[in-house]
C-alpha cells in the first residue's frame, strides 16, 4: 500500500508539473481593426473584420506560435459555399497565403444580415522579438471574413538577468508577494539611461507612480531614444497595484507593471527613456536581458 501511494503522489508531482510548464494560449487582440458579434449557441464571440479595404494589424512577441480562425461572410441569399484568400504581410515581406474553400453555417452574425462561413483555420510561427502582421483579404473581391486570433508562446524560456541603470532620479525597491524588486524612477527632470550590447532582446518593465490626487486606470506613454533619435514608442495603460509598495516611496502608489520587449541591434547602444502623455509624477523602470547574451561584453 505505501509503495502504491508513493506511486501516486509521484504522478500527481509530475502532473503539476507538467502542467506548470505547459505554454499558456492567449487571445491576441489587434491593434488596428473593427470587432464584430457572431452569435454561436446562443453566446456572443468576438472576431475582427477583415475586406479588402479594411486589414487588421497585430503585434505579437515571439517566440511561438500564432494560430488564426477565419471564417468567410455569406449574404442570407448568396452562395452555399465560396473560396478565399488571406494574406498575412509583416512590413514588405510575405510571411502566409491562405487559400480555402468554406461552405454556409447557421451562425449568424449580431446586428447584421450575414451569416458566417464554417470555420478555417491557419497558424503563423513567430520568430523571436517583437513583430506586427498585416492582414488581408484578397478574395472575393467583394466579401468580407471574420478572424480571431490565438498566440502559443514557446515552453522554452532563456534565464534573465537584470541590468544596472546608469542615470536616474533614484533607487526604489518594490514589494511584491515578499520579494524585492529595484525599479529605476524616471521624473521629469532625471531620465533613465541604460547601457545594452546587442544583438539581444531587452525586457522592460514599467510601474507608473500614482501620487495622491491620481484615481483609477491611468494611460502613459514611454518612449525610448538613441541620441536625438527616438527608437520606440510604447502607449500604455495601467491601475492600482493592491498590495504593492515601494518601501522608500510611501506617498507612491505604484501601477501594476506593464511589460514589453525593445530587439536590441549588434554593438553597444545608451538609451534613455522618457514618460510622456501622462499624468503621473514618475515611472519605475526595470531592465532585464537573456544571462546567455551577457557573453556580448566580451
Amino acid at each position: 500500500m505505501k509503495m502504491k501511494k508513493y506511486i501516486l503522489i509521484l504522478c500527481v508531482v509530475l502532473l503539476i508539473a507538467i502542467q506548470a510548464y505547459a505554454a499558456k494560449t492567449i487571445t491576441v487582440r489587434p491593434l488596428q481593426g473593427e470587432s464584430v458579434k457572431l452569435l454561436m449557441s446562443g453566446k456572443e464571440r468576438t472576431y475582427y473584420r477583415l475586406t479588402k479595404s479594411n486589414t487588421i494589424t497585430i503585434e505579437v512577441d515571439g517566440p511561438g506560435k500564432m494560430k488564426v480562425l477565419s471564417r468567410l461572410a455569406f449574404a442570407k441569399s448568396g452562395n452555399a459555399s465560396e473560396r478565399f484568400t488571406v494574406r498575412a504581410l509583416e512590413g514588405s515581406e510575405e510571411v502566409k497565403v491562405f487559400t480555402t474553400q468554406t461552405e454556409k453555417s447557421t451562425i449568424a452574425y449580431k446586428n447584421s444580415d450575414l451569416v458566417s462561413g464554417k470555420n478555417r483555420k491557419f497558424s503563423i510561427n513567430v520568430p523571436e522579438g517583437t513583430h506586427t502582421y498585416v492582414f488581408r483579404l484578397e478574395e472575393p473581391a467583394a466579401g468580407e471574413a471574420a478572424l480571431k486570433f490565438y498566440f502559443t508562446p514557446s515552453k522554452i524560456k532563456k534565464k534573465l538577468v537584470t541590468i544596472e541603470a546608469l542615470a536616474y532620479e533614484k533607487v526604489v525597491t518594490a514589494i511584491v508577494k515578499e520579494k524585492l524588486i529595484t525599479y529605476y524612477v524616471h521624473s521629469n527632470n532625471h531620465n533613465v539611461k541604460v547601457r545594452v550590447v546587442g544583438p539581444t532582446r531587452m525586457k522592460i518593465s514599467a510601474r507608473l507612480c500614482y501620487d495622491e490626487k491620481m484615481k483609477g486606470g491611468q494611460k502613459f506613454t514611454v518612449t525610448m531614444w538613441e541620441g536625438e533619435k527616438k527608437v520606440l514608442t510604447k502607449p500604455l495603460s495601467t491601475t492600482k497595484s493592491v498590495g504593492v509598495i515601494f518601501q522608500e516611496l510611501k506617498d507612491v502608489i505604484p501601477g501594476k507593471a506593464n511589460t514589453f520587449y525593445f530587439d536590441v541591434p549588434d554593438g553597444e547602444h545608451t538609451y534613455k527613456f522618457k514618460l510622456d502623455e501622462s499624468l503621473a509624477p514618475a515611472v519605475g523602470l526595470k531592465f532585464s536581458i537573456p544571462q546567455s547574451d551577457l557573453d556580448n561584453e566580451e
